[in-house]
Order: C-alpha cells, then sequence, then structure tokens
C-alpha cells in the first residue's frame, strides 16, 4: 500500500493567486516543438507573474523536459512556490502513477515502464507537503465536454471545419461526427491522443496536417478543462487574439514586452536567488501592478507614433472586447517612453488618456525605469561578479573598523569626564563616592563634570554616528541593513 502523502489542500489556497501551467504538459510540449530551454524560460516569467503555480503530477511522470525543469528550479519547489497536484482521493503519489499506467491507452509510451514511472513517483514524494491535493473532478469528462462543442461547430479552425474540408461529403461528415462524439462519451481510457488516434484512422482521418490540428486542439483542451475543474488563472490565452484580463499570465505577451525593455535576457539569466528577490521586490511589484492595470484597460488605444512626444498624439475609442497583442504592445511601449522621458509635456499627454490608470503616477514614479535599473543593477558580469563581493566584503570590514574606532573614542571621552568628576570631589568624600555612599550633590557633580564635555564629544563624533555603530557592532538587524546597504551601492558601482 502507498504511503499516505498529506500535502496541502486547493481550499487551503484560495486566498493565492493560483496559475496553471500548461507548458509542462508533454503533449503540449511535443505539438509545440518546445525545447527544455523555452520550457524553462516561461515557468521562470510565470514565476515571476503569479501568486502560485500549480502542475499536474502526470507532467512528471510523462515529460523529461518537465523533470529536468524540475531540478532547475527545484528551490522554487522545495519553497511551495510550484505545486505538483493529484487527486484527493488518492494515497499518494505513486498511487496516482498506479492509476495513470492501468488507465493509460497502450500507444502512450510514456507508461510502459511501469518501474520508471514508480521511480518518478518516489521523486515527486520528496516535495512531501509541498504537493497539492486537488478535489477529485474527473478532467476527462470536462474535456469530452469541449471536445463535442468543437466537433459540432462550424467556425473556422474548429475540428468539425477541418472534418468537413477533410471529407466534402455532407453525409459522410455528419456520420463521421456523430462516431467521434459518440466515442468520446463512451471512452473507458483517458482521452489522449494514443486513445483517438487509432478511432481517427479507422474513419479514413489520416491527414498529417489533420492529426497535428487534433493534438493541439487536445493540449489545449485538457489546459482549459483544468483550468475550469480547479477554477484557477492559466498561462496562455486560448480563447482569441485579444487582449483581455486572461492575457495577465500569458508569458508569450510578457516576454516581448520585457523584450521591448532590453530586460528579457537579463531576467532569464539570473540564477534562482537572484530571481526570487526580484519577484519580491518593491520595483517589481510595482511594475507587475501597472502591467496587470495596463491589460485591464482595453478602452482606449493611443495611436503610437515614433519619435518622443508625439508619442500619444491620436486616442481611438475601442471595442469593448479588447484590444489585439501588437496594439498592447505599442501601447506599452507609449508608455515606456512616457516613464524614460519625463517632462510636462508627456504629463499633459498622459492626462489626456481617460483610463483607469489616470490616478496612477507613472511619470513621477518612474515605474519602468526603476524596475528596469533595479534588474540591470542585479546583473553583474560573471568575471566581475568575485570582485564585486570582494569589494562588499572589504567595505563592511572597514564599516566595522570605523565602528569600533568611533565607539572606543566616545568612551574615552566618558572615562575622562568622569576622571575629571571624581577629582573635583573632595579626597574625604570621594571614598563615600568609590564605595556606594554617595550623596546627591556627589552625583550632580559627576553629571556636570560629563556635561561640560558634551559639546566636545558632539563636535568631535556625530551623536547619530555612535549610535549606528553601537547597532551595529551589537545588533544582527542593523548589522544586516548596513550589509544590504553596502551591497546594494557596490552593485550599482
Amino acid at each position: 500500500m502507498a504511503k499516505y502523502i498529506k500535502g496541502q489542500h486547493l481550499t487551503d489556497l484560495q486566498k493565492e493567486k493560483l496559475v496553471f501551467w500548461t507548458k509542462g504538459n508533454a503533449p503540449t510540449q511535443k505539438v509545440n516543438n518546445l525545447t527544455y530551454t523555452i520550457v524553462l524560460n516561461n515557468l521562470k516569467l510565470l514565476y515571476l507573474l503569479s501568486g502560485k503555480i500549480i502542475a499536474s503530477a502526470s507532467y512528471f511522470f510523462e515529460s523529461p523536459i518537465t523533470q529536468k525543469v524540475t531540478d532547475s528550479l527545484k528551490s522554487f519547489f522545495d519553497e511551495g512556490d510550484i505545486l505538483f497536484f493529484f487527486d484527493d482521493d488518492l494515497e499518494s503519489p505513486t498511487e496516482h502513477a498506479e492509476k495513470k499506467i492501468s488507465k493509460s491507452p497502450k500507444g502512450l509510451s510514456a507508461y510502459r515502464d511501469k518501474k520508471t514511472v514508480l521511480s518518478n513517483a518516489k521523486k515527486l514524494e520528496t516535495f512531501g507537503d509541498k504537493l497539492l491535493r486537488r478535489p477529485p473532478h474527473s478532467i476527462s469528462n470536462k474535456m469530452v465536454e469541449l471536445w463535442i462543442v468543437d466537433v459540432s461547430s462550424t467556425t473556422i479552425n474548429s475540428i468539425g471545419a477541418s472534418i468537413a474540408r477533410e471529407i466534402p461529403n455532407y453525409a459522410k461528415q455528419k456520420e463521421v461526427k456523430d462516431k467521434l462524439i459518440s466515442f468520446a462519451r463512451n471512452r473507458d481510457k483517458d482521452f489522449v491522443w494514443d486513445y483517438i488516434k487509432p478511432i481517427l484512422t479507422s474513419y479514413g482521418l489520416t491527414n498529417s496536417d489533420f492529426h497535428k490540428l487534433i493534438q493541439r486542439k487536445l493540449a489545449q483542451m485538457y489546459a482549459l478543462a483544468t483550468a475550469s475543474v480547479l477554477g484557477v488563472d492559466i498561462d496562455e490565452k486560448l480563447d482569441n487574439n485579444l487582449i483581455n484580463k486572461n492575457s495577465k499570465y500569458d508569458t508569450t505577451l510578457f516576454s516581448i514586452c520585457l523584450n521591448q525593455l532590453g530586460i528579457l535576457q537579463l531576467i532569464l539569466q539570473l540564477d534562482n536567488d537572484d530571481l526570487r528577490q526580484l519577484k519580491y521586490s518593491l520595483e517589481f511589484a510595482i511594475f507587475r501592478d501597472f502591467y496587470f492595470k495596463l491589460i485591464e484597460d482595453c478602452e482606449f488605444q493611443p495611436e503610437i507614433v515614433k519619435g518622443g512626444i508625439d508619442a500619444f498624439s491620436k486616442i481611438e475609442t475601442l471595442k469593448q472586447n479588447g484590444i489585439g497583442k501588437k496594439e498592447f504592445i505599442d501601447r506599452f511601449v507609449g508608455y515606456s517612453k512616457l516613464c524614460n522621458y519625463p517632462s510636462r509635456k508627456f504629463r499633459q499627454r498622459l492626462n489626456e488618456i481617460k483610463t483607469n490608470l489616470e490616478n496612477f503616477n507613472i511619470v513621477t514614479a518612474g515605474i519602468i525605469t526603476n524596475f528596469v535599473s533595479f534588474v540591470q543593477s542585479k546583473h553583474v558580469d560573471t568575471p566581475n561578479k568575485d570582485l564585486v563581493y570582494e569589494n562588499i566584503a572589504f567595505k563592511l570590514k572597514d564599516y566595522k573598523r570605523e565602528s569600533i574606532k568611533i565607539v572606543c573614542w566616545y568612551l574615552v571621552f566618558i572615562a575622562i569626564a568622569i576622571y575629571f568628576s571624581l577629582f573635583a570631589i573632595p579626597e574625604d568624600k570621594l571614598n563615600q563616592v568609590l564605595f556606594y555612599q554617595v550623596e546627591w550633590k556627589h552625583i550632580k557633580q559627576i553629571i556636570t563634570g560629563i556635561s561640560v564635555l558634551i559639546p566636545m564629544i558632539r563636535s568631535f563624533i556625530k551623536h547619530d554616528n555612535v549610535i549606528k555603530a553601537f547597532l551595529f557592532l551589537l545588533s544582527k538587524k542593523e548589522k544586516a541593513l548596513i550589509e544590504k546597504k553596502i551591497t546594494i551601492e557596490q552593485k550599482k558601482e
């Protein structure tokens, strides 16, 4: 019997912004010719955009690329930022793997080697409570619903329209469509390509282009069905090419915008620690908020013209259903010009655009420029990286030495003040002071003696520097803050 893995439950993460990762799916990778690098970069960008990412445990069983990407970004999986899920009615990923082996069609090669599949399940179980349990609703049933709609459709690029092109005879078309709908409803295996392909071939649908269309459709149906069943967002926009709120997690769109800013490669080259720091930085949080607002705001479209100040020379009313990707990217570039070249005239142009962003002070906040500068400051070329950290260590040591010197001088002055105060006390009374038989007038003499030297101390050492020096030497928190400040300054240099 498989060991029970508790994991987290989907209902525990209701407050999180969950996004379903589609590019980890082996059929999606195959039909779109996705390489390891493409999938890795996609997941890095999705990590920045989302709250938490969820992915099917089946990805790990079926795709060597996904296994490799998981190893590369393992720290994100270990911390629960990316979670593999399995059905809530199963004991563990091992039972999930056994179930997949039993109900997968023979043509599905990923489950032929039972030993390898179970070994991958054991690897998944090492994530422990960073795995996710989902409600055991059937995703295949939802896919069947989408399949029936698409087979019955006559719109361009639908399965129904493609069948009509493959089979000119209307009666034969209807017969084939009815059979495809019937076998989908009465399926006894997972509704995947390896199950459907023999059925299509038996109906004479052997065209390779048609087969590719079906594979692409199935990959999209799986993504939409899973997101629908789990009630989460998705990392790509599959309904149409128009921009709307569903485009927020479209990594292709996001990568194009980052490339327009000249920082896409800089971000993709960051290691896991730097990528995590970027995600939780104030600069990126403000930029992401701006980016999301820009996506949501689809009521007006500025006509982008080359050349600085004319970037928003004309405003056109948009259709309520959104704008295209090209228009959105043009609009994004227009805003980035506003941020890069702030001027009174640009502020006037911004105020003319009656959008949801009208109260968002883009120019003065410098949203895009601050974000770009932050990314550039984090990207230190490898040949100079050791030198940078050597300089940081040297500056920290120098700061410590200076702090010790300030504290020592301060104590010396205090000692001198106390000495002269004691010297002013009559000898017959001094023993009383030293043995704590102190009268109030003696205490007043000591305080007066110290206060006489205060102006001298303040002129020699600034009072706030003394406090900082003491805190740096005695407080771990203050030391960490000073170290962070020195590190940021050094990286900028």
